[in-house]
């Protein structure tokens, strides 16, 4: 059963992308068939279910500010919106391949299901924030019962549709989707891929993916990992990877299509709406679109579909400021004074993220702060293992390769993105939140760019044996899921997995609230808070509000 709704949400979410993709070539009067598009070298069927993804978190999200998401009317529309695949049905035959390659991957990935459970945040506030925006539209001041309420990303509106009844295990399935077309889009660069930067970048990924399994204390190394229900991480590390990924390989080409650009926005604005952290890395797709308008390579007509971003970018904002004060939260200069809030939360929000994830403060000694912060959870055992694995990728890429004659040479820019990427996320990544859960994108990113040391490489042939890549392409695949996932799974092939939020006895608070009666997972209640808050619920406009 697990099996079954995995691929019926494979396959709804590669048809939704699929539509998205019809309607936007009708609306633009494109004769061209959607199904034998490629950007950067790759097949666009292999991205449906990920534009399915985006299309649908932002439609819940648009959704949310009339109505709530629990609403038959939402639900019709989503169904609906599938009925664009009947135009030119006899081409989606053409997917065949494609969508085969997707389907054995999802169902690989789907084992992980069998021993999934929540991660602390999904009881702090997800599973709340979620019950709220299914059963009230857009909440003005939210955050004020609850910090990190302001923290919703879209994994959130994706993910609360994935309720069902009381068993919560399907919300892991969007995960699943992310990790399927990650492997998928590796699997097609190594196999059928004449572009060799991103077929040996994709061969690096899978050793480094297999590597994660062994090292010290039994292995990870800052490869992605499946971490629990609700975790926002891996989805932001794929997004993250694959921008940046596409992104360089556009300016080695020194050119990108209309299609590309599109693209390449959607990937790095989805990733923003899962972690703002990305927003970074806007500035230098924003420069590469005036050149490219400047050279005369894009009319400016051309770029409406940049206008959707543009409007949604705003609609984000909105929202953001609408829950917390902030147009980007928790960045505090970001806050504004309002009837709703202030900076207030933003700080205090900031400085315990901060004070728990251990973040160097610029007030520290480096070496000191460096000496405290590895001994911190598992830092010592991934950091050592990411070393170890890197100087084996290192070893791989240098001494197992060959020059080819049409080695190319880095421009000066793509130099300056390389550099920019890796270095300014790592110091986000330092000052903010030193977690390595939030570094694994930017850790794909680097190891790819190992392809990039003797100019242009190509793996020798032993190592470009189809039948080796195969068993390693798979065996990285097959060692994402845990060894007690494959436990649980022969214990019980044909289970479904069922997975309730805890019991929590609540005690009376002030007014109409409740806290926790331990602890502070508040899991499903909308009227529990996790501690004293002194606030009035009153009307804004249509909203409900929540005032200081």
């Amino acid at each position: 059963m697990n099996f079954l709704l995995s691929i019926l949400a494979l396959y709804y979410f590669f048809l939704l992308g699929r539509s998205s993709l019809i309607i936007l070539n009708l609306k633009m009067s494109k004769t061209q068939v959607i199904d034998d598009f490629k950007i950067f070298d790759t097949k666009i069927p292999i991205f449906y279910p990920l534009i399915g993804l985006f299309v649908f978190g932002n439609i819940l999200f648009i959704f949310n500010f009339f109505t709530p998401l629990n609403s038959i009317n939402l639900k019709i529309v989503l169904i609906l919106i599938l009925f664009f695949n009947l135009y030119n049905f006899k081409n989606i035959l053409k997917n065949t391949s494609n969508l085969l390659t997707l389907s054995i991957f999802q169902l690989i990935i789907t084992l992980s299901i069998f021993n999934i459970n929540f991660q602390y945040d999904a009881g702090f506030y997800h599973l709340n924030y979620q019950n709220w925006i299914k059963t009230e539209k857009l909440v003005v001041g939210l955050s004020n019962l609850h910090t990190p309420f302001g923290l919703s990303s879209i994994s959130d509106y994706i993910a609360s549709m994935f309720w069902f009844g009381n068993n919560f295990a399907l919300l892991h399935l969007p995960s699943i989707i992310f990790l399927t077309v990650l492997l998928t889009f590796l699997s097609f660069h190594i196999f059928k891929s004449n572009n060799k930067f991103l077929k040996n970048s994709s061969i690096l990924i899978i050793f480094f993916g297999i590597l994660d399994n062994f090292g010290f204390n039994g292995g990870l190394n800052g490869f992605i990992t499946i971490s629990g229900i609700i975790k926002p991480d891996l989805p932001f590390a794929i997004l993250f990877y694959l921008f940046t990924l596409l992104f360089l390989n556009g300016l080695i080409k020194k050119s990108f299509s209309i299609y590309e650009i599109n693209f390449l926005s959607l990937l790095l604005f989805f990733s923003f709406q899962y972690r703002i952290t990305s927003i970074y890395l806007f500035p230098f797709l924003l420069f590469t679109i005036f050149n490219l308008v400047r050279n005369k390579e894009f009319k400016l007509s051309q770029l409406k579909m940049q206008l959707t971003y543009i409007v949604l970018f705003g609609l984000w904002i909105v929202k953001s400021f609408l829950l917390t004060s902030c147009l980007l939260y928790p960045i505090t200069f970001t806050c504004l004074n309002t009837k709703w809030g202030n900076n207030r939360n933003a700080v205090n929000f900031t400085d315990e993220s901060r004070e728990f994830n251990f973040a160097f403060d610029i007030n520290q000694n480096f070496l000191e702060w460096f000496r405290e912060w590895i001994v911190q959870n598992s830092n010592s055992t991934i950091l050592k293992n990411f070393v170890l694995s890197f100087f084996i990728i290192l070893f791989i890429s240098y001494f197992f390769s060959e020059k080819l004659e049409d080695q190319i040479v880095l421009n000066f820019v793509s130099k300056c993105f390389i550099v920019y990427t890796i270095l300014g996320f790592l110091l986000i990544w330092i000052f903010g939140a030193p977690s390595f859960r939030f570094l694994y994108g930017s850790i794909l990113f680097s190891i790819s760019c190992l392809t990039l040391l003797k100019k242009r490489l190509n793996l020798k042939n032993y190592l470009n044996s189809k039948y080796i890549l195969t068993i390693l392409m798979f065996a990285s695949a097959m060692l994402i899921p845990r060894l007690d996932s494959y436990k649980s799974f022969f214990d019980n092939p044909l289970e479904l997995k069922v997975l309730e939020v805890e019991t929590v006895r609540y005690i009376e608070g002030d007014g109409n609230w409740v806290y926790p009666e331990k602890g502070d997972q508040c899991w499903i209640n909308k009227k529990c808070i996790p501690s004293s808050v002194q606030v009035e619920e009153e009307k804004l406009l249509s909203f409900k509000a929540f005032t200081k």
